[in-house]
């Protein structure tokens, strides 16, 4: 089974989110009769605080981990422990990690609102605003992108990595580039809607 993420630097209510995120990941892998391993378990935390199974694959994480991983931790192969927990061989944890914080958000596009790209503002300047470990756009000009609904939020615009001394400044910093981007979109109709790029980000989220 894929090691844990583990938090650095969180607030006390986000290390008791994982706690009963990976405590419900392994109840589930349990009850599946999951001994060794690669596993991707997606979960939601209903009103009660209790997590929710929404799939399990026989699989490790999407791309965007194995960056985040690899940016965290220069030169750990994730991919090396993923064949070692299939074989049923010790997983090797990662060593130091290089940033005490780093967050990942996606760029999303805003509900009803897809079509073709007319501008998107701003990135040259996001990519250099303090904390951006990477802010790398998978859309361009004259590009098309889908309604946060039809996309069901993987048609993005792109994403960022942002480190940060703990986890509120990583945040802060990743949505302070987010936001100094506009994107502006020309919906079937004729119609063009501006968004900015921290559209569906809370400062106060977790």
């Amino acid at each position: 089974m894929s090691f844990p993420a583990q938090l650095y630097s969180y607030p006390e209510k986000a290390l008791l989110k994982e706690k009963i995120l990976v405590e419900g990941a392994l109840a589930a892998l349990d009850a599946i009769g999951a001994e060794h391993g690669n596993f991707h378990v997606e979960m939601i935390l209903d009103q009660g605080k209790r997590p929710v199974i929404v799939e399990i694959n026989p699989r490790m994480v999407g791309a965007n981990g194995f960056f985040f991983v690899s940016e965290m931790y220069p030169g750990y192969n994730l991919i090396e422990q993923g064949l070692r927990a299939v074989a049923g061989l010790p997983v090797i944890p990662p060593g130091t990690q290089k940033y005490a914080a780093l967050v990942s958000r996606k760029i999303l596009p805003t509900p009803g609102h897809g079509g073709r790209i007319e501008s998107i503002r701003g990135a040259a300047a996001a990519e250099k605003m303090p904390g951006i470990v990477s802010f790398k756009l998978t859309k361009q000009e004259g590009g098309s992108i889908m309604s946060l609904e039809d996309g069901f939020g993987d048609d993005i615009y792109g994403y960022v990595l942002a480190a940060g001394k703990d986890y509120a400044e990583a945040k802060a910093n990743a949505l302070a580039a987010m936001g100094s981007i506009e994107l502006t979109v020309q919906k079937p109709v004729g119609l063009s809607v501006t968004q900015r790029g921290d559209w569906g980000h809370e400062p106060n989220d977790e």
